[in-house]
């Protein structure tokens, strides 16, 4: 972010913590000066701008947030021996606490809004493809939105479930509800973002169900690895938006989803 993003930001941010403006206008007014540069995501007590190089936290819970607050780079991991150590080194880990099995990442939004019921019906459908026995269901591990969805589906129909998020997981009080939803959860990373190589890395299948900047985020790495990947359309966001073509790409929409079997294995 530069300067002038700052200044645009500042008082949108001040008539919030003053108790000017709610939550959900504040979250529109920053919607709308959102751009290509840079993004935000609010959890409890913080707002996190963030785009490709660095990212600043505001601790709303402070007293002077915007004086506690820094541009400190981000660490999204390369693609190298030591990214495709740690990934190997997670497999053996997954294999070892939940067996041998395939994993199918389902990956979209978690904190805007979207069809949930719409959402929740492609999961079903999705898992009615494949067998408990052959694969585990992977979500960012998030107490809401597609992660929770997606985590609540799997376990209903006997998938074992798995979460990889960051550290800054632990904070968010949204955790309770996840009490008992994940066979493994795994850390890895500071913030959001910084386990987003691994969430792709052990993946085989990926599946993209709205989304923004972090999902986006997933779909690069996954493409960077090759990964079967799956852009569900008609319910908004980044697997609508997002056009590219490729050999393990596929576009589909929810009513399609029944006669996928053959592209999955």
């Amino acid at each position: 972010m530069n300067s002038s993003d700052i200044i645009k930001l500042k008082p949108i941010i001040r008539d919030y913590l003053s108790g000017d403006i709610t939550q959900t206008q504040v979250i529109r007014k920053l919607k709308k000066q959102e751009s290509d540069t840079w993004h935000f995501v609010m959890d409890d007590d913080r707002i996190l701008f963030r785009n490709q190089n660095s990212k600043i936290v505001i601790n709303t819970k402070v007293d002077s947030p915007f004086s506690t607050a820094k541009q400190v780079p981000v660490n999204y991991r390369e693609i190298n021996n030591e990214s495709l150590n740690i990934i190997a080194e997670t497999k053996l880990l997954i294999q070892d606490r939940l067996g041998n099995k395939k994993i199918i990442t389902f990956s979209g939004t978690a904190r805007r809004r979207f069809d949930e019921k719409k959402a929740k019906e492609v999961i079903k459908k999705f898992l009615n493809q494949i067998s408990p026995d052959k694969y585990i269901v992977l979500t960012g591990g998030y107490h809401k939105g597609i992660p929770l969805i997606a985590a609540q589906v799997a376990k209903d129909n006997g998938f074992k479930t798995l979460a990889i998020s960051p550290q800054v997981i632990k904070t968010l009080r949204g955790r309770k509800k996840l009490q008992d939803l994940y066979d493994l959860e795994i850390i890895e990373g500071e913030d959001w973002g910084e386990e987003s190589f691994l969430l792709s890395g052990v993946s085989d299948i990926l599946v993209i169900i709205c989304g923004g900047f972090w999902t986006k985020l997933e779909y690069t790495y996954a493409r960077k690895f090759k990964k079967k990947i799956f852009l569900i359309k008609n319910l908004g966001g980044f697997s609508e938006e997002e056009e590219e073509q490729g050999k393990d790409i596929f576009h589909i929409s929810p009513l399609q989803i029944g006669g996928i079997r053959g592209k999955i294995d």
